[in-house]
């Protein structure tokens, strides 16, 4: 990495007390920057931050779990990160960035439930997408709203 990532202000004061290491910094930044690069909703894997700080991944699960143990990440396994960046649920816009996040994960158990049935019920799969594609953009319309 050339250059040191950054974290958002408020995040910034949040994250002070919470006595992180300049390594723990750096996984909460670019767990940030990657996001935001992303959907800006749905986090990075553990291993996506892993390459990018170009360190093993078995070390990148004990930073997690000492963030974790922090108060910065909260574990959750059945989301494809595996990890919350806490700091989220203190959303100052009364949760809607939450309830973004919920939203673009249902879109993709949809997605993924729609394939799994596509072979013996087409029609009910279609259906499935057509509605997470319809979740999808009203989630866009209103991302795009809020800036």
């Amino acid at each position: 990495m050339t250059t040191a990532p950054t974290i958002p202000t408020g995040l910034k004061a949040w994250l002070a007390g919470k006595g992180l290491t300049p390594r723990e910094r750096d996984v909460v930044s670019i767990y940030v920057q990657l996001r935001e690069a992303g959907d800006g909703v749905i986090g990075p894997t553990q291993a996506e931050i892993a390459d990018v700080l170009g360190i093993a991944r078995s070390s990148m699960h004990e930073h997690i779990g000492k963030l974790v143990g922090k108060g910065v990440f909260k574990r959750a396994n059945h989301r494809r990160a595996g990890m919350r960046l806490l700091w989220d649920e203190r959303a100052e816009d009364g949760g809607e960035a939450n309830l973004r996040t919920s939203a673009r994960l249902a879109v993709r158990e949809m997605r993924s439930m729609a394939k799994m049935i596509e072979g013996n019920r087409p029609a009910l799969a279609e259906m499935i997408r057509f509605l997470a594609n319809r979740l999808d953009a009203a989630v866009d319309d209103e991302r795009r709203d809020a800036k």
